[in-house]
């Protein structure tokens, strides 16, 4: 028997980090996979997992999503405990959806292997800069961050960020009450420089976008289409 291969995957990408467990998943073609509820796990829920009899796939790999969802009971603090004393014959990866604070980690997993997926900090202060500086210099800055995460990614970030501004300028801070204070804060101040009109006709270019390229019907690629939407803010 050999210690328990821990692996945590965690981050605020969340696309990013589910192709990452999925990636991991594809390294152990012959294990089965015991997908558990991370949030309400217990000590016996992983020991029943793990000790469960299988005729197809004697090698198990246990998935425990959002572990770190809600506070750590003490229930879960004994299976940290557990994890990291006991030897395993099997695999546990750790999935959540949100980035966790690196000293929590180490210091609950030491021996985990740890993968992050998360949002370079360019692609915040272009989403931000949006309606705040010229055309050029946004389009310079798109250009910057192609270079650290994919074109996909960044226009689903800016139709994110476009629907919260039509939300700004639509409903105001009511309509925004999920977000923290200095989110909303943020957001209402990025609204005020456009107007609801051009908000709404701009996301039906984004639509129009999104449309174009699932359907090829466009002789540009996202990047193109994109340089074309940014400079006709």
């Amino acid at each position: 028997m050999i210690k328990t291969n821990i692996t945590f995957i965690h981050g605020n990408d969340v696309a990013g980090s589910r192709k990452l467990l999925s990636d991991e998943k594809e390294k152990f073609p012959d294990h089965e996979i015991i997908s558990l509820d991370g949030v309400n796990i217990s000590i016996s829920d992983l020991i029943n997992a793990g000790d469960s009899i299988s005729l197809f796939a004697p090698e198990k790999l246990i998935i425990v999503e959002n572990f770190f969802k809600n506070k750590i009971t003490k229930e879960k603090e004994e299976l940290i405990k557990y994890l990291n004393s006991r030897m395993h014959k099997y695999l546990i990866i750790f999935w959540d959806n949100k980035e966790i604070d690196k000293k929590s980690l180490t210091r609950n997993f030491p021996n985990a292997k740890i993968i992050c997926s998360s949002y370079p900090p360019l692609l915040f202060k272009f989403l931000d800069s949006i309606g705040c500086i010229n055309s050029n210099l946004l389009i310079s800055m798109f250009h910057d961050l192609i270079r650290e995460k994919s074109t996909e990614v960044i226009f689903a970030m800016i139709v994110r960020q476009w629907r919260l501004l039509l939300i700004a300028s639509d409903l105001g801070k009511p309509g925004l009450s999920k977000m923290a204070p200095w989110q909303i804060h943020k957001i209402l101040k990025q609204a005020r420089n456009f107007t609801f009109k051009k908000l709404f006709i701009s996301y039906r270019q984004l639509l129009s976008i999104d449309i174009k390229i699932k359907n090829g019907q466009s002789p540009y690629s996202l990047e193109q289409l994109l340089d074309i939407f940014l400079l006709s803010l």
